[in-house]
């Protein structure tokens, strides 16, 4: 079975980080060493692409004709 595998390096977790001030997660990321914050803010994204796939795919699936078993997953 054919699969996409999707990786994101995320290259400003600092100025992501910097966003989220005054919220308890950015606080709570200034406190993690430089690629504590880098996986923090890469799981954020996979989390939001994740969720985004789950709403839209079936939608533009069906649009196709196209009638699947989708199933998203993040794996480590």
């Amino acid at each position: 079975m054919s699969h996409i595998t999707l990786k994101i390096d995320v290259t400003n977790s600092q100025q992501v980080i910097a966003q989220e001030k005054g919220k308890l997660v950015g606080f709570a990321s200034r406190l993690l060493s430089d690629e504590k914050r880098k996986q923090k803010v890469e799981e954020e994204v996979y989390a939001l692409i994740k969720e985004e796939l789950k709403q839209l795919l079936p939608g533009k699936l069906a649009e196709n004709g196209i009638t699947a078993d989708v199933t998203i997953g993040i794996e480590e």
